[in-house]
């Protein structure tokens, strides 16, 4: 084998340059491609001597060239047989995992080379149980514990603290291994995969179990053993044997949780945010994993706590939302969306809940099934909808497109209520003068489930095609029909005005005129109630405008550019035993959970983004001025003119700055000029004076046609004043121009659409 290692290193030597040679020449830099055939010729003329291996060792380069082998076999084509060929020698070379002779930093970036591509399920399936058992002695063994086997630089550095424990390594590792091995897997369906690991399966899931349930809300607790809490909690679909023990421990985790978040709720100091520290955002984020952990175990355990649980979640956010006047935090909107969904699948088929055998013998009990049913339904009835619209407003108007996906879906779990209905004669005469439908009207559409929730609940959670773009704008052209004939229910404006606001942040353009045209209709139709949000939201997105901020993440991108930084770095890592990545960083896949919108510790609008405010501002504006109507304007015109005027100020201020600078400037030439002439008229004056007598007059003569001749200072200041005012017309259409408006931080473009709009605005007010 060491013989062999010179030729191999030479060989990827080889790979890696071919590569890099073949981007040289699509770029078309003829000057790099000489230094790389230059840098490629040292390399060849290079002499391995011993000090090339000295950081080498026979382990490494074994899971090298191990890994090279499998990774060949991936497809079958040319030398390669596929994965089928290599299923007998696999079992021997397993041993080299579970043998505890391979430095842990090593083992690591064998794994990382199986789970991510050019690797598949596949290859991974073949050293499982050898990979398991592996990655378990790191999370069974003690912490502290050292690894006299790692000699190596890597290994030094992998146990840093910028790397996290071993434990949390082999976390880390867990996870990402049972995700593609098992992903979804649900306790009691199969036996579970951490069972399986050689050596010591059954240990491990012990071990694992006793993780996840061993945090506790103390004072003394550490950021490390919440997330080890963590990870433990997404594991246990892959370590419990029984759903009811994977329950317990998350209901217990989900007490710890809660009592933690009212005890900061209730303390005068807050929390601590530093690394060693449990802040209550991240507390907030363990008792998300834990909610969601139950939503997925319940219904196959006993379906009939789901009520007792959503009431708690359900409680919990409303208590929530008045101890606090900032916006609920993504985490716990969308575990309670996950009970409510949970609870409201339940109830829609209970003898499917009643018919697993983790509750068989419960039949006889079944006045406490009929009272749970009982119990989730009026939970979950079409008259508690309007409150937890009220409760969710300020998430329906973030500007986190994850936030309002999961007020909304928390929203449509509730029973939804039906069309008041209109029939087929009613006319838009009728709609204009506002009156509303007669019983005799109501044929149509009553009786027919109101569903506009869900349309735009589909908006932020499905992905956006040229299909979806077609069928959305169609669902808005109804939705305005609906608020135009007032067939929606009077419960249901509130949150339908906000989810359209809230649509308005997607970035896909053809939804946009549709919805801001509904939101123009809801004014007319529901002026009482749609006015008070597209007031304060064009309020808002003005100021954003005015204030300079005008960028496609409105709020800051903080998480989200960390997070496709990580990726970047993540995919531009070389594949290999000696280069690890953060993907067994447990912090890493923390922050990148919680950037993913699973948490709103941080400014919103960080996965995903938002549409700029010009652009928001642009469309809003021009749907109020089409589809409101004139009479409904002017009535509330004393809450958008002054905002008018405040735009228009805005650059106006600039155009008298630029007057008066340039008037200051042309003050000052036009006084130089005038010190000028004085000076030259009093030295010609002086000359005149020393000449001889007998031509004292012919110098009076010749002094006075000087004087006609030379401009006096007065006619002097008359032309600067007459150029100051020609410069004055023109500050406005400099301040407005390009190179004006860019002075400002304003975008041209984005200033004249808003401003063409207020103006079309104006012009709809009769």
């Amino acid at each position: 084998l060491v013989a062999e290692l010179p030729s191999l290193l030479l060989q990827q030597q080889q790979q890696s340059q071919e590569q890099q040679q073949q981007g040289l020449q699509q770029q078309g830099q003829q000057q790099q491609q000489l230094q790389f055939l230059a840098l490629q010729q040292q390399q060849e003329e290079h002499v391995f001597t011993a000090a090339d291996f000295e950081l080498v060792t026979l382990s490494q380069a074994s899971l090298q060239l191990l890994l090279g082998l499998v990774l060949g076999h991936t497809k079958e084509v040319g030398a390669s047989k596929g994965l089928w060929a290599l299923k007998t020698p696999a079992a021997r070379w397993a041993t080299l995992l579970n043998q505890g002779l391979v430095p842990d930093s090593e083992l690591l970036g064998f794994i990382q080379g199986l789970i991510e591509p050019p690797s598949t399920a596949a290859v991974a399936e073949m050293f499982a149980p050898q990979l398991l058992g592996s990655v378990g002695r790191m999370v069974i063994k003690d912490d502290s514990s050292v690894d006299n086997t790692a000699v190596t630089d890597c290994s030094t550095a992998c146990s840093s603290s910028n790397r996290g424990s071993r434990q949390s390594q082999g976390l880390a590792a867990l996870i990402r291994v049972c995700n593609l091995l098992r992903p979804g897997a649900a306790i009691g369906t199969d036996v579970p995969l951490l069972l399986t690991a050689q050596p010591d399966g059954i240990e491990l899931a012990a071990a694992l179990q006793s993780i996840a349930g061993s945090w506790t809300a103390a004072k003394n607790s550490t950021k490390q053993q919440l997330l080890d809490c963590w990870a433990g909690l997404q594991l246990l679909p892959h370590a419990c044997v029984k759903p009811a023990d994977a329950v317990d421990i998350c209901s217990k985790v989900l007490a710890e949780a809660t009592a933690a978040c009212n005890t900061a709720a209730n303390a005068t100091s807050p929390s601590g945010t530093s690394s060693s520290t449990v802040s209550i955002a991240d507390v907030l984020q363990l008792r998300g994993m834990a909610l969601t952990m139950l939503a997925k175990l319940l219904p196959a355990v006993t379906p009939q706590q789901l009520p007792v649980i959503a009431t708690d979640a359900l409680v919990w956010v409303k208590q929530y939302s008045q101890l606090n006047s900032q916006t609920i935090d993504c985490a716990t909107v969308s575990a309670t969306a996950a009970v409510a969904k949970s609870l409201a699948r339940w109830l829609h088929n209970p003898i499917e809940g009643l018919a697993g055998p983790a509750v068989v013998g419960q039949a006889s009990a079944a006045h406490h099934v009929a009272a749970a049913i009982t119990a989730g339904q009026q939970l979950l009835a079409a008259d508690q909808l309007p409150h937890m619209v009220q409760v969710l407003l300020p998430c329906l108007l973030d500007s986190s497109q994850q936030l309002r996906a999961a007020a909304l879906q928390l929203l449509c779990c509730y029973q939804q209520p039906a069309y008041l209905g209109t029939s087929s004669t009613s006319t838009a005469v009728a709609s204009q003068q506002q009156q509303p439908p007669s019983n005799a009207d109501r044929a149509v559409f009553e009786g027919l489930t109101c569903d506009e929730l869900l349309i735009l609940r589909d908006m932020h959670i499905k992905p956006c095609s040229i299909e979806a773009g077609r069928r959305w704008t169609v669902a808005l052209e109804r939705m305005s029909n609906h608020l135009e004939y007032r067939r929606i229910p009077q419960s249901l404006i509130l949150g339908l005005v906000a989810g359209l606001i809230g649509v308005l942040h997607i970035r896909f353009s053809p939804i946009w005129k549709p919805a801001s045209e509904a939101l123009g209709e809801a004014l007319t139709q529901y002026p009482d109630t749609a006015w008070p949000l597209i007031i304060q939201h064009i309020t808002n997105t003005q100021q954003q405008f005015l204030g300079r901020n005008n960028n496609s993440v409105a709020v800051g991108a903080t998480a989200s550019t960390t997070l496709q930084n990580a990726a970047a770095a993540t995919a531009a890592a070389p594949q290999g035993i000696s280069s690890l990545t953060n993907s067994f960083d447990l912090q890493h896949q923390w922050d990148l959970h919680c950037s993913e919108g699973h948490m709103h510790s941080t400014p919103p609008a960080e996965a995903g983004g938002c549409t700029d405010a010009a652009n928001r501002l642009t469309n809003l504006l021009q749907g109020v001025a089409a589809k409101a109507s004139a009479g409904v304007l002017a009535k509330v015109s004393g809450n958008w003119v002054p905002l008018l005027l405040e735009f228009a100020a805005a650059v106006a201020h600039t155009a008298d700055g630029t007057a008066a600078a340039a008037a200051a400037e042309e003050g000052q030439e036009a006084a130089g000029k005038d010190e000028q002439t004085a000076a030259a008229f009093t030295h010609e004056a002086g000359q005149q004076d020393e000449q001889t007598a007998g031509g004292q007059a012919a110098a009076v003569g010749a002094k006075r046609k000087r004087a006609e001749e030379t401009p006096p200072p007065a006619a002097a200041g008359s032309d600067s004043k007459r150029q100051q005012a020609k410069r004055q017309q023109g500050g406005l259409a400099l301040a407005v121009s390009r190179e004006g408006l860019g002075t400002l931080g304003f975008s041209h473009k984005g200033w004249r659409g808003v401003m063409m709009q207020w103006l079309a605005l104006l012009g709809a007010v009769n």
